[in-house]
């Protein structure tokens, strides 16, 4: 286990790994730091895997009685009856939370659209940091707002835009001097050894 993180905290981030609750973001870093788990916390993240798989093939659906919709729609009618709801979403530049990554690269999310399963987030890379080969789920949409990227033996600088599309394999991604990248994309993502 990283020396700076608690065994409580390895193992409340393993479960959510095994059960496929971490962000896009979050489940790279618990990734990229297995390296550096011990034999011990690499066996208790295969038996929760094992029992997360299990699971998923072990519970029945089964939908809830009318009256129990009808009181939830009820509910929330009532609760945003006075409400307005947002029509923009605004994040200030000094607002929200970057995320730490690991390897010289943090995360702001922007928003999660739920209907086209999508994140929109920042992406800063420290000079010289990189993100594994990986293969993109769905349509990925990249902005470089600031610096250079290096990916698939093409250049990049400000300005320029990338568009992933589904199930495209990229060679690792590297800066030279750092960057800062908007993306659009589904939350999650498959490394490629």
């Amino acid at each position: 286990m990283k020396p700076n993180i608690s065994k409580e905290e390895f193992e409340n981030r393993a479960t959510a790994y095994a059960l496929g609750a971490l962000s896009f973001y979050e489940a790279r870093a618990f990734e990229d730091a297995l390296s550096s788990f011990s034999e011990e916390e690499l066996a208790e993240l295969k038996e929760l895997d094992e029992t997360a798989a299990l699971l998923a093939f072990d519970s029945i659906s089964v939908a809830p009685p009318p009256s129990v919709k009808e009181k939830l729609f009820e509910r929330i009618n009532e609760e945003t009856k006075d409400s307005v709801s947002p029509k923009i979403v605004t994040i200030r530049s000094d607002e929200g939370k970057w995320i730490e990554c690991g390897g010289g690269i943090r995360v702001k999310q922007l928003f999660a659209d739920p209907f086209k399963k999508t994140v929109t987030t920042l992406m800063q890379m420290e000079a010289g940091s990189s993100l594994p080969k990986h293969k993109h789920i769905g349509v990925e949409e990249c902005y470089l707002l600031e610096g250079d990227i290096t990916m698939d033996g093409q250049h990049y600088t400000k300005g320029d835009y990338l568009c992933a599309l589904p199930d495209s394999i990229h060679e690792p991604l590297s800066t030279v001097g750092g960057a800062l990248l908007l993306l659009i994309a589904p939350e999650q993502y498959e490394v490629v050894a």
